[in-house]
């Protein structure tokens, strides 16, 4: 039942897509344009960003508390990991890389099927649950109408896609056709001509998605089994060919029987033999013409390739009893390595640089649903939770069952889940009774426990998912942070047994380790706001409500005056579809802060459901922006902005041309001015660039995603030598002098050769013992440039807690250590001051010494500062009041009044007025954008 309940509601329709993105960035770091369309700054030139890729490498880049991967529905609980091993950097946004997933559910039983043992790998697929013994076949529309795996094609209908049945019916076993990609799996629809837009490029495409995919078929699979394939086209234009088809156990049915032995009905339970089957890529090709290549052997991905020349290679192993698992995957000169227990599980992962991914989710492969039993004569008998007539269910019984995973940073994570039954509301019943195999059952008793327990609908209005209930974080230098969730559900009931006090919502809470809560409303109501998040209600940890954000959704009387599809497309699995079949988007946010409320409405849609206009307002401003979009269907990249217009003025504010045949940015303006023209090499990558002044930079010889020569205006150059994995080896500069680079295995920096002057060496490693109050198994980098010598010490969330400079020439008086400290959102509460160990003494980073602490609200923003001193603690308050105001205590007592400038959320750099200590005044008038128009400053009375 849990899988019915997948839909997904659509809440905004911006698309973003990720070449463009690139290109904009690139432009953006040319003209020095910030993220908002008016805003300039100083420019830049792209070989200006060479430094901060080289910054990258020669340190460690601090981790959140997500490091491992997992991403939790809230309004569920249901748990899902993914993590991306090794991934190749290219001149496309096409992914050459190998990554890995685990869905957390009630398996039954040791789970190995996977390419991993019990975690998938990640390709995208389109795919579905069958039965066995028929596969994926579909009804045929054509004589002699039979089955037929002609299963792109054959459809007309919805009804014409529904597999074929055996001995069970379709909604029994399957769960509707998806597309799954990294960024998420879409039910895939039946399209009718009412399903625009779509491509004008000529083609047939008889099926689509919710997020304006669109699929055509191809003709055969290319592994050797029968029937057709499929082409989706992505919105931005990227073509995955899907056309090698993998078949994988999958867990049995049991199907209810019914059969009349006189005096009474016998029920008899069934297994059916269920498989999922996949069809995955073998092709992935961009709207410029770049591809990526999966290559297959039998159900393996034996190797991955792309036309800028990335590969990875993947190894295989047979394990006894369990087939082949993934034993490496390999860039032709590093090379990552997995093990598995005897049952297939995935117990470690080894990288290049020998540090470790240790996995034990054992307990998470083997895990059922706990249920309640009674025990009679040595027999075991289900109790059954009977609340709700045809669903009734096993009592649930508490059965945390915990995973945990060590990160290669050191980092510990443990999960515990146990089952949490949801419900939903005013849901349309369609009960089944068993199947009828023999017998006159007139008359029969139906009151008997066998029988309702049989009884099932298929359109379910409770479901049982394994969620998350807590969450541990510990390690070298961390305290251990826990979260907790906790869900409040309502029991679920059918259409003609709910009634007006029946609930409409559920909530989840999350406490963080501080004692923070916030509360998730979510929707229950069938066809209404299933699974829509609602509210969230943020509070402090002593229980004070800091902020509350609302959510309201395009409605179903609404929809139908919009000028997108309703519905975009048929769902095959008709029944529990709705929300994928309907563009429900986001239509005001309302974020309710220090005593005021600020809101974001949006005044119209598009074919696309996409914001045309919006609103930006509170009790003092107010800005409302119609925004225009680019679409080219012919070669389907759709969404991209072509132009903001402040609808208040009348001004434009930003405004991209495209080229019709590359799809990307051509010219773009900034308030009706021109900053920058552009010209692409065939590929899609950037030719050159020339900003409003008509200077030009010319961009030569990509390579993993950079150019390695840029000419500037004045024709000097800067060059770059970049390997086959995107380090930077050399950087060449105007003047022809040569700065070098070395490399450890995971792209890390150990040595700068300079032009002249000493180079630099550095060093990371894992470390054994204790050091400065980090326990064994945190990291520390040393950086070595002539006399100068530099340590970092790392905690396990790759946070620098300690930080040693010295001369070690005259490493006594010159030795400088610093230490700081950090909350689990990853800011600093303090700093110590410097300190010479071999004179001052040694302590450990978390020891008490003197230096500037800094404490946070539940919404991360600074309420107070304390600096030690010989005269005390120096304290410094910000208390945040009504209207988005701030006063500001300094350590003397003096206060100073500020208000702000801001639309639909609060923001705290743009001041309209300041009262000073002394009372005077200093009032700021901005205009719509926020820019300073005058300044006026009074004097206080």
């Amino acid at each position: 039942m849990q899988k019915k309940l997948q839909t997904r509601s659509a809440v905004g329709r911006g698309i973003v897509f990720q070449s463009q993105r690139r290109v904009v960035a690139l432009v953006a770091g040319l003209l020095g344009l910030a993220t908002a369309p008016h805003a300039l700054a100083q420019s830049k030139n792209y070989a200006e960003e060479f430094d901060k890729k080289i910054k990258a490498a020669e340190t460690f880049e601090a981790a959140k508390t997500d490091l491992f991967g997992e991403k939790v529905n809230l309004a569920t609980g249901a748990t899902t990991f993914h993590v991306v091993d090794v991934s190749l950097p290219g001149n496309n946004a096409l992914p050459v890389s190998v990554g890995r997933n685990f869905t957390v559910e009630a398996r039954g039983g040791p789970w190995n099927g996977e390419p991993f043992g019990d975690w998938d790998l990640d390709v995208p697929y389109i795919g579905g649950v069958f039965v066995a013994d028929l596969g994926w076949q579909v009804q045929s529309n054509e004589p002699p109408y039979g089955p037929t795996p002609l299963r792109c094609s054959a459809p007309t209908s919805a009804v014409g896609a529904i597999p074929m049945a055996y001995r069970i019916e379709p909604w029994e076993f399957w769960h509707g056709y998806h597309l799954v990609t990294p960024s998420g799996s879409q039910e895939v629809l039946v399209a009718s001509s009412a399903s625009n837009p779509r491509p004008t490029d000529g083609a047939a495409y008889p099926w689509v998605t919710s997020q304006f995919w669109h699929l055509s078929c191809l003709p055969s699979l290319l592994n050797g089994d029968p029937g057709e394939g499929f082409l989706a086209r992505a919105p931005d234009g990227t073509k995955y060919y899907f056309n090698w088809m993998v078949k994988r156990p999958y867990a049995s049915i049991l199907k209810p029987w019914m059969t009349y032995q006189e005096p009474r009905l016998l029920i008899t339970q069934r297994p059916v033999v269920r498989q999922e089957i996949r069809i995955y890529p073998t092709r992935v090709e961009d709207v410029h013409g770049n591809w990526v290549q999966y290559s297959w052997s039998g159900n393996n991905l034996r190797q991955i390739s792309s036309s800028d020349g990335r590969t990875l290679n993947v190894n295989y192993r047979s394990i006894p009893n369990v087939g082949d698992k993934i034993a490496s995957v390999s860039d032709g000169a590093r090379t990552w390595t997995y093990d598995y227990e005897y049952q297939g599980s995935l117990t470690s992962v080894t990288l290049p640089d020998s540090s470790v991914w240790a996995i034990n989710f054992k307990a998470l492969d083997s895990q059922s649903l706990g249920y309640d039993e009674t025990l009679e004569r040595g027999t075991s008998h289900p109790v059954y939770d009977k609340t709700l007539m045809c669903s009734w269910m096993r009592v649930l019984k508490g059965n945390d069952v915990v995973g945990s995973l060590k990160h290669p940073s050191g980092a510990v994570g443990e999960f515990a889940f146990d089952a949490v039954r949801h419900g939903r509301t005013f849901v349309q019943a369609n009960c089944h009774i068993p199947d009828d195999q023999g017998g006159n059952a007139d008359g029969a008793d139906v009151n008997t426990d066998d029988y309702k327990i049989s009884l099932a609908s298929s359109v379910p209005a409770r479901f049982d998912v394994e969620a998350l209930k807590e969450k541990r974080l510990s390690g070298p230098g961390l305290p251990t942070y826990k979260w907790s969730y906790s869900y409040q559900t309502p029991v679920g009931c059918f259409t003609e047994y709910c009634n007006a006090g029946t609930p409409t919502t559920k909530s989840t809470t999350v406490v963080d380790p501080l004692g923070a809560r916030s509360v998730y409303t979510y929707g229950v109501q069938f066809e209404i706001n299933d699974g829509q998040l609602l509210k969230v209600d943020t509070y402090a940890a002593d229980g004070t409500l800091l902020q509350v954000e609302s959510s309201t959704y395009l409605s179903s009387a609404d929809a139908g005056r919009q000028p997108f599809s309703e519905p975009i497309g048929s769902s095959p699995e008709s029944e529990n579809a709705f929300f994928a079949e309907r563009l429900r988007p986001l239509v005001s946010r309302a974020l309710t802060r220090d005593g005021i409320t600020m809101t974001s409405q949006v005044n119209g849609f598009d074919a696309f459901a996409r914001a045309t206009s919006t609103t930006k307002s509170n009790s003092w401003y107010r800005r409302t922006d119609a925004t225009s979009y680019y679409d080219h269907t012919g070669k389907w990249v759709v969404g991209q902005v072509a132009r903001v217009v402040n609808s208040d003025t009348g001004l434009t504010v930003s405004q991209t041309d495209y080229d019709a045949t590359t799809t990307l940015p051509a010219r773009i303006y900034s308030f009706g001015k021109l900053q920058a023209s552009m010209a692409y090499y065939g590929d899609g990558t950037l030719k050159s660039s020339t900003e409003g002044n008509n200077h030009t930079t010319s961009f030569t010889n990509w390579k993993r995603g950079l150019p390695q020569l840029i000419t500037y205006p004045d024709t000097t150059t800067k060059a770059a030598s970049v390997d086959d994995f995107g380090f930077i080896r050399s950087l060449t500069d105007e003047n022809g002098f040569v700065t070098g680079f070395d490399y450890d295995s995971m792209g890390r920096v150990t040595a700068i050769r300079p032009p002249e002057g000493y180079a630099t060496s550095q060093v990371f490693e894992l470390i054994g013992g204790d050091e400065y109050g980090l326990s064994a198994g945190h990291w520390r980098q040393t950086a070595t440039t002539g006399n100068r010598k530099k340590v970092t010490y790392f905690d396990a969330l790759w946070r620098p807690v300690v930080s040693q400079e010295e001369d070690i020439g005259n490493s006594a008086e010159t030795l400088r250590w610093n230490a700081k400290r950090y909350d689990f959102n990853g800011q600093v509460v303090f700093t110590s001051y410097p300190r010479n160990p071999r004179k001052d003494g040694s302590v450990n980073f978390d020891s008490a010494q003197a230096g500037e602490s800094t404490s946070y609200d539940a919404l991360g923003r600074v309420t107070r500062t304390a600096k030690d001193s010989e005269k005390g603690a120096l304290v410094t308050t910000t208390e945040y009041l009504y209207g988005v105001q701030t006063r500001v205590t300094n350590p003397r007592g003096f206060k100073t009044t500020t208000g702000y400038f801001f639309l639909d959320e609060p923001r705290y750099d743009q001041p309209v007025w300041i009262v000073a200590p002394e009372g005077s005044r200093t009032d700021i008038s901005r205009d719509v954008f926020g820019k300073p128009l005058t300044v006026t400053r009074s004097a206080g009375s």
